[in-house]
């Protein structure tokens, strides 16, 4: 309940449980060698969650958000994922997160988040504004385990805390636009790459 005159946060959860991913909120977009080869469904077993499957010969790039509507403060927010990567080969990427737009511009592309792959050796926490991003490594080795991520942003800082653990805090290249909820799978080698996801909650503080 809200006292009167005091306007309800904005606030979304997804726990990723029916039978079908809920496509009047995401929507799924592959993007270069990806595009028409990413997919986004429930996973066939238990506690599975959703999958998230880019496969195509070379690189791809694979994206689910919600189609630009942006709920989210850029200066008061927090969003709680519990997901995995499903693979640890160089060259795959798996981000979640919150961001403003519907492309895979991440370097100078308004977000904050995890990251889980490319060349990295560690999970890390990643965060852009127009002019660039910053990229801080946490103390857990880049691995195909199941974490819970909270990503709190306020207006000068950003904090990531990992299982409970808090890891990071970012206070450069912070986001100055609202944005959406986005999970993301990439790989630049020919195999398919894939992250499942349980559960994502956003809402503004």
């Amino acid at each position: 309940l809200n006292a009167y005159g005091t306007v309800a946060k904005q606030r979304v959860v997804e726990t990723f449980s029916g039978d079908a991913v809920d496509t009047d909120r995401w929507t799924t977009t592959g993007f270069g060698a990806a595009s028409g080869n990413t997919t986004f469904t429930m996973n066939d077993e238990v506690d599975g969650g959703a999958l998230m499957l880019v496969s195509s010969g070379t690189s791809g790039e694979g994206m689910a958000n919600f189609n630009n509507i942006r709920q989210f403060s850029n200066t008061g927010s927090v969003f709680i994922c519990v997901t995995k990567s499903n693979d640890v080969a160089s060259g795959q990427n798996s981000r979640v997160g919150l961001k403003w737009g519907s492309d895979v511009t991440f370097n100078g592309g308004q977000l904050v988040g995890t990251e889980n792959g490319y060349n990295v050796t560690s999970i890390s926490s990643f965060c852009s504004d127009n002019s660039g991003y910053n990229r801080t490594n946490t103390s857990l080795s880049r691995d195909s385990l199941w974490h819970t991520f909270q990503g709190q942003l306020t207006s000068s800082d950003y904090k990531l805390a990992v299982d409970g653990v808090m890891e990071t805090t970012d206070t450069t290249n912070l986001p100055t636009v609202r944005m959406q909820p986005f999970l993301y799978k990439a790989f630049n080698s020919g195999y398919t790459s894939s992250s499942s996801t349980r559960y994502y909650e956003a809402y503004n503080t």
